[in-house]
Formats: structure tokens, sequence, C-alpha cells
């Protein structure tokens, strides 16, 4: 009993030093690269050089508590791309450990609100893992004003981050969108697809 007594002892001890020194701001530091590494370990997916499809949501633009509004990962080789990004998406993205370092691009194939609510988490979510550029947005015209809108409001978390993680977690260079207007009246890129 004495021996059973130290040993609890004993794991409660290590518990309660592991839980007070992860609340230190320098050992986070250092802890939160190495998480972020093992959970953006690649998913089961099927094999690189295939195309394959994923809904990632799909419920009503009210909304459903057991099901993510409209999404769509595709994969086309080793590169991911993600069609629409309404709320609750990207956490099905997150949580099925879809490696996001590996999302090339967004197409939003309308502006409505469960169209584009998880644009700023899909966000994050490409740049902690050191997006080399911008997040590139294909959308109809107002796409500008869609992601211009994400950046203006998100732009003090941006800095916070540099200033917490640094440029190794977070850099400067790559935050933010690319907006890309797709012109579906343009006759030429029609031309173009023929």
């Amino acid at each position: 009993m004495k021996k059973f007594l130290k040993l609890t002892s004993v794991f409660a001890f290590i518990v309660l030093i592991v839980f007070v020194l992860i609340r230190i701001p320098p050992i986070q530091d250092r802890i939160a690269p190495l998480a972020m590494v093992a959970l953006l370990s690649p998913a089961d997916l099927p094999e690189e050089d295939s195309l394959s499809a994923l809904v990632c949501g799909s419920a009503s633009p009210l909304g459903a508590t057991d099901r993510a509004q409209t999404c769509i990962m595709v994969r086309a080789g080793d590169e991911i791309y993600i069609v629409d990004i309404g709320d609750g998406a990207n956490r099905n993205l997150g949580r099925w450990r879809i490696p996001m370092n590996k999302v090339q691009a967004v197409l939003l194939t309308h502006l409505h609100s469960d169209h584009i609510s998880d644009l700023a988490d899909l966000h994050l979510a490409t740049w902690i893992p050191n997006r080399k550029s911008q997040l590139k947005v294909y959308g109809p015209q107002g796409v500008e004003f869609v992601t211009r809108g994400f950046e203006e409001a998100y732009q003090s978390d941006y800095f916070f981050r540099n200033e917490h993680h640094g440029d190794e977690v977070a850099p400067l260079h790559s935050v933010g969108f690319e907006p890309i207007t797709i012109d579906l009246m343009n006759q030429s890129l029609l031309k173009k697809m023929d």
C-alpha cells in the first residue's frame, strides 16, 4: 500500500509540474511549433497521384448543429484546393488532420455568408504552417472587397501573432489574401476553355 501511495504521489507531482510549466510563455513558445508539426501530420488521404474530393460541409445557410456549412476539399496529387469555406468547415479540416500546408488556393463560388464565413480561420490554419505567400482566393466580382474586409478585421491579430511567435511561426510576408476575380462574362475565358 505504501508503494502505491508513493507512486501516486510521484505521478501527481509530475502532473502538477507539467501543468505549471505549460503555462509559462517561453515554454509555450517552445512547445507550440512541436505540437503544430504533430497535429499537422498528413491525414489518411488517397494516393498522392490521384484526384479526390471530400465534402467538409453541407449545412444550409441557417446552419445545423451536426454539420458545417458549405465546403469541398479537392486534392490533386500533392496539392489541396478548397471550394467554399462555410462556418465549421475549417474545424472539420483540422479534425480530419488535413495537411493545411498543402492548401494552394480557395475558390469561392459566390459570396454568401455560408460560403465564406470560415475564411479567416482557414487563413490562420494555412498561414501558421509556414505558407510561402498570401492565400490565393478565386471568386466572383467582389472577392477583393471580401478579402480586404477580412484583412482589415484581422490586421491587429496578424501583428499580435507575429510579435508573440516571431517570423518562424507567423511570418508577415505571407499574411493576407491574394484575391483573383473570375469574370464569368469574359468571353475570352470561355474560348480558352474550349
